[in-house]
C-alpha cells in the first residue's frame, strides 16, 4: 500500500513576518536554493508514495506550478 501525501501551504505564513510577506509567504521561503514547498515534495517523492496532493489558496496557484 502506497501511502497518499497532502501537503498544505495555503496560509500566509504571518508568524514568520517579515521574512515572509502576504503574498510570498513562508511555503515559498527558499533554503538552501530550493523552497519549503520544494523541500516537503522531495520528501514525499518515490516509489512509496501516490502523486502528491497540493492543498492552498488560489492567490498561490502560479507560485506553486514554478
Amino acid at each position: 500500500m502506497k501511502i497518499k501525501p497532502i501537503i498544505l501551504c495555503g496560509g500566509e505564513g504571518t508568524r514568520l513576518w517579515p521574512e515572509s510577506r502576504k503574498k510570498y509567504p513562508k511555503q515559498f521561503i527558499k533554503i538552501n536554493g530550493k523552497s519549503l514547498l520544494k523541500h516537503a515534495i522531495d520528501r514525499v517523492t518515490g516509489v512509496n508514495f501516490d502523486p502528491i496532493t497540493i492543498c492552498s489558496n488560489d492567490n498561490f496557484l502560479d507560485q506553486i506550478k514554478e
